[in-house]
C-alpha cells in the first residue's frame, strides 16, 4: 500500500481530498437540514448529487491509474463529477436563501438559525472546494515518473 501512494501523484492526492471535503459537506448538509423548522425541500436532490459525485471522483482517480490521468474517461467524470457538485451548491444555494434573508432583516436574534446558516455555508464552502480541487488535479500527471 505505501508503495502504491509513493507511486501517485498530485491529481490522486487532491482527488482525495476533494472526496473527503464532499463527505464533510453532506455531513454539514445533513445536520443544517435536520433541525426542526429549517429541513430543506430538495435534501435528496442535494445528498444524491454529492453521493454521486463521491463515487464519480473515486471512479475517476481509478481510471486515472489504469489509463492515465489525462484520457478522455477520466476528463469525463471528473467533469460529470463537478457538474453534481455545482447541482448540489445550487440547490442548497436556493433552500437557503430565504433563512439568509431573514437572519439578515428581521430574525436577527434567531441563534438557532444562524447556526444553521453557518451549517449550511460550510458546507457550500466544501462543496465549492472539492469542484475547484477537482479542477486545479486535472493539470496535474496521474502517476510519478518511475
Amino acid at each position: 500500500m505505501l508503495e502504491f501512494l509513493k507511486k501517485q501523484g498530485v491529481e490522486f492526492y487532491l482527488s482525495v481530498v476533494a472526496c473527503l471535503m464532499t463527505i464533510i459537506g453532506i455531513i454539514l448538509t445533513a445536520v443544517s437540514s435536520s433541525v426542526q423548522g429549517y429541513a430543506m425541500a430538495n435534501l435528496g436532490l442535494i445528498l444524491f448529487a454529492a453521493i454521486a459525485a463521491i463515487v464519480l471522483i473515486v471512479a475517476g482517480v481509478i481510471l486515472a491509474g489504469r489509463f492515465g490521468a489525462h484520457h478522455v474517461a477520466v476528463v469525463a467524470v471528473n467533469l460529470v463529477a463537478m457538474i453534481l457538485l455545482c447541482v448540489a451548491f445550487g440547490n442548497i444555494i436556493m433552500e437557503r436563501a430565504v433563512l439568509a434573508s431573514s437572519q439578515f432583516s428581521y430574525d436577527a436574534v434567531n441563534t438557532i438559525g444562524w447556526g444553521v446558516l453557518y451549517n449550511s455555508i460550510a458546507g457550500l464552502v466544501l462543496f465549492l472546494l472539492s469542484a475547484i480541487l477537482l479542477v486545479v488535479g486535472s493539470f496535474f500527471k496521474g502517476r510519478k515518473a518511475a
